[in-house]
């Protein structure tokens, strides 16, 4: 894996910074990888000069996937909709350097997420505000026995795992099974 390395090579960096574009081209809350590479980088001694380039790599593919269409602005250049993007204490001066577009499709989602706009309909009965067993009674309900049953055998394979290797995956753990299990956004 190529942060594997005790030293990653610079193509290895930028490969990571590729990976780490698609992934927010592709999802929005990729977003959460950020303070991951950061942890990462920050565990194996990688350096600033590591995490600036890989981030670097990254904002030039997801803007590359917006066809560079606004690519930097400025926080006052937004009027965001959503509580928590409101609430942050940013100044309008500082830049932006993601597409207007990325920027405007994560507060749109924020606010769902906030308001609860839509209904969730869960064995054959209607929410606007859900339940918190939503998202694991849908992956149960839908994923493939044999998936469900290799996640439920993994813990056995983390036994014997190297630390280093733990370290690596606790942080994706601990950020994605909250987001995946207990988001308010439930579209089944």
């Amino acid at each position: 894996f190529l942060l594997g390395r005790a030293r990653p090579r610079l193509r290895d960096q930028l490969a990571v910074g590729a990976r780490l574009g698609l992934a927010l081209a592709a999802k929005v809350t990729a977003v959460f990888l950020l303070p991951w590479l950061a942890f990462w980088t920050w565990r194996n001694r990688l350096g600033w000069k590591f995490l600036a380039l890989t981030v670097l790599g990254g904002l030039l593919i997801l803007n590359l996937s917006y066809g560079f269409k606004s690519p930097i602005g400025t926080v006052g250049d937004f009027s965001f909709q959503s509580n928590a993007l409101k609430r942050l204490p940013l100044p309008s001066w500082l830049p932006v350097p993601v597409a207007k577009d990325f920027v405007e499709g994560f507060d749109a989602q924020t606010v769902d997420a906030e308001q609860g706009e839509f209904g969730s309909y869960l064995l054959g009965e209607w929410s606007r505000s859900g339940w918190w067993y939503y998202n694991a009674l849908c992956f149960l309900m839908k994923e493939h026995l044999a998936t469900i049953l290799l996640l439920l055998l993994s813990p056995l394979a983390l036994l014997k795992l190297r630390r280093e290797t733990l370290s690596f995956a606790g942080p994706l753990l601990a950020i994605g099974l909250p987001l995946s299990l207990f988001s308010s956004l439930q579209p089944g």
